[in-house]
């Protein structure tokens, strides 16, 4: 089976006057389909960078991202929020909910962006916070969800367009520890059920839910295990 990600020889570059920041620098990495990957590194290692990078935020300098086979490095950047939108769930520590939406009007926002009829809408959205356990908190308003419901209906918004990989960014830093072990305890139950999720994280303690560890400094894997 090919991976479902291929990163080869990746390079990206900021320029700040005539600054030039290499936040990449000649990354590659392989990933199976189904696999859950965590992502380390200190401030300033290339770990956003590449986050944005494989979840189709930005596009490299040099170097090929294959996405399912697909070389989206050479896609124009007007390209990306479709693959965005069809492919790619995003979980981030800022839960992104808007306030004066429902739980369920939060998670049938990709799928109005995607197309869908009402009805289906309605039905994937319930079905993706079912899946978290929050059927019985459809109706809520996000200050009426506590921080880790509310992060269940980031995951749900996540999930409901089906997409091939997950990318979850410090998706625990909101939250107390206890709360960070049932979310933690989903992406877990999640993989199981054959997702591909990419973890990004400061906590060494969240490594041990996922099956690899890369590490980052200074835009170069330092380590893969």
């Amino acid at each position: 089976m090919k991976p479902i990600i291929e990163i080869q020889g990746i390079h990206k570059i900021y320029s700040l006057g005539e600054t030039r920041i290499h936040a990449l620098s000649g990354v590659s990495l392989s990933i199976k389909r189904g696999a859950f990957i965590s992502i380390m590194g200190p401030s300033g290692s290339g770990k956003s960078t590449l986050m944005n990078i494989i979840g189709c935020l930005t596009t490299p300098n040099s170097g090929t991202y294959l996405l399912e086979g697909e070389n989206i490095s050479q896609l124009p950047y007007s390209a990306l929020p479709y693959i965005r939108n069809k492919k790619i769930g995003f979980i981030f520590q800022q839960f992104h909910l808007l306030p004066k939406l429902s739980a369920i009007c939060n998670v049938k926002l990709p799928l109005i962006y995607a197309g869908y009829k009402f009805r289906e809408r309605h039905l994937l959205a319930y079905e993706a916070l079912a899946s978290v356990g929050l059927k019985d908190r459809i109706s809520h308003l996000p200050n009426q969800l506590s921080g880790g419901e509310q992060q269940r209906v980031a995951i749900a918004r996540a999930l409901v367009n089906q997409p091939v990989i997950i990318l979850a960014d410090e998706p625990t830093g909101n939250l107390d520890s206890n709360t960070g072990k049932e979310i933690m305890g989903i992406f877990k139950l999640l993989n199981q059920q054959g997702k591909t999720i990419i973890l990004v994280t400061h906590e060494e303690s969240w490594t041990a839910y996922t099956s690899r560890i890369i590490k980052l400094k200074d835009g170069k894997v330092v380590e893969d295990e």
